[in-house]
């Protein structure tokens, strides 16, 4: 500075004014500059704090991370704050108190990085980072016991003791012939309300006589797939514990017959008619033996079961859900397609003679050949009905005993 006032004086030293207004300046430009760089140095980023959530805050799936976030400026104002969570924005705040609410519901469990931006407007910010967990609460469940096994169902199910969180969407069970069976595998859904601690019971149908399944409860939260233990158990060969046959002394006509748990069954329709008109009143032909309109009479020592009798057979071989399968002779050789279920592991060979229905001024219609048959109850005027749409057996019933019948016989 000394150097250059000499020179200044050099040059000058005939201008003394010209000099002096040079000197004023250029302490005029040097002061303007030193304010310049002071005003710089004043100019300061956001002040930024995290108030939630914590460092490594653990949060369980499907709840509510609450940010709370304070922010200022010394020489100015926050023009917003910035919410990321894995370099995803999930809020831009413009105003205070800047606070967001963020729903985890559709996260997968993991760690998360959280950055928060606060920027002021002069364009300067701030940012801090953090990390929270997201944890899943997976659900108690267990796999019920085998509470019915037959030769093409099993009947287990489960029960749910604590819906987790995020709580349970789907839930049944699953099967296979190999062990830890999946959701990839068999699975039935269970999609009823149920209360914690109730036993569900599920039927599993359609499986092989004589084979060993392995069976699981399973839930879905929507983001893993909780099992119950595994179970096992093996389906029954056959319900036939004896079969034989007999002459009716009437018209000399065999039957075959299949014993089947307590009970004695004609393993085929009885053909009876002698004294019966097939006119469409009293019966109706068809290729598997009659339908009757008038009830008629079985061998000596045999009858028309009941309704009761008719519901032991029903339950042995698996109850109403199956027990059409079970009865169904297999195959469409006679049964049109697709002849559901059919695996006649009782030896009932049940046949397709469709049904008749009286008209109110004429004859019975016959409908349903080949893909239903109806049986006579000898103490209901409802019948038993197969189909070849279904493994069920129901219980049709039309009018006043206006339905025909086919007839199987049951030892006294």
């Amino acid at each position: 500075m000394e150097t250059y006032i000499r020179m200044l004086n050099i040059k000058n030293k005939e201008k003394p004014f010209k000099y002096l207004f040079n000197i004023n300046l250029f302490f005029l430009i040097l002061v303007t500059l030193c304010i310049s760089c002071d005003n710089e140095d004043d100019n300061r980023s956001p002040v930024l704090d995290i108030v939630s959530p914590e460092e490594n805050e653990v949060f369980i799936v499907g709840e509510i991370v609450s940010f709370q976030v304070k922010s200022n400026d010394p020489d100015g104002i926050i023009e917003n704050v910035t919410i990321k969570v894995n370099d995803e924005q999930i809020s831009i705040l413009d105003f205070e108190p800047y606070t967001y609410e963020w729903s985890t519901d559709s996260y997968q469990e993991g760690i998360y990085n959280i950055t928060i931006t606060a920027t002021d407007n002069e364009g300067l910010s701030t940012t801090l980072n953090t990390q929270i967990s997201l944890e899943v609460e997976d659900p108690s469940i267990v796999t019920l016991p085998f509470s019915q096994i037959g030769t093409t169902h099993l009947r287990s199910g489960l029960i749910i003791q604590s819906n987790g969180n995020p709580s349970i969407q789907q839930k049944g069970i699953c099967w296979n012939t190999t062990t830890n069976p999946t959701v990839d595998d068999n699975i039935i859904y269970y999609d009823e309300i149920h209360n914690f601690g109730q036993e569900i019971p599920i039927l599993i149908s359609g499986l092989s006589p004589n084979t060993e399944y392995f069976v699981r409860a399973w839930s879905y939260n929507g983001i893993s797939v909780t099992y119950g233990e595994e179970t096992s158990a093996s389906t029954l060969n056959s319900y036939v514990s004896n079969t034989g046959s007999i002459t009716d002394s009437r018209d000399g006509t065999n039957y075959s017959w299949v014993q089947i748990g307590n009970q004695k069954w004609f393993a085929e329709n009885l053909t009876y008619t002698v004294g019966m008109v097939d006119d469409g009143y009293q019966y109706i032909s068809t290729p598997f033996g009659p339908l009757y309109g008038l009830y008629p009479e079985c061998p000596n020592g045999w009858h028309i079961p009941t309704y009761d009798e008719w519901m032991e057979l029903i339950d042995f071989v698996g109850g109403e859900e199956v027990a059409g399968g079970v009865l169904k002779e297999v195959g469409t050789d006679n049964w049109i397609e697709p002849n559901l279920g059919a695996s006649d592991t009782a030896g009932f060979r049940a046949l397709p003679t469709g049904y008749g229905i009286k008209g109110i001024f004429g004859p019975a219609s016959h409908s349903g050949l080949y893909s239903f048959t109806y049986f006579l109850i000898g103490d209901s005027i409802k019948r038993v009905g197969l189909g070849t749409y279904g493994e069920s057996a129901g219980f049709p019933f039309y009018g006043n005993g206006a339905l025909f019948g086919a007839c199987r016989c049951i030892e006294d």
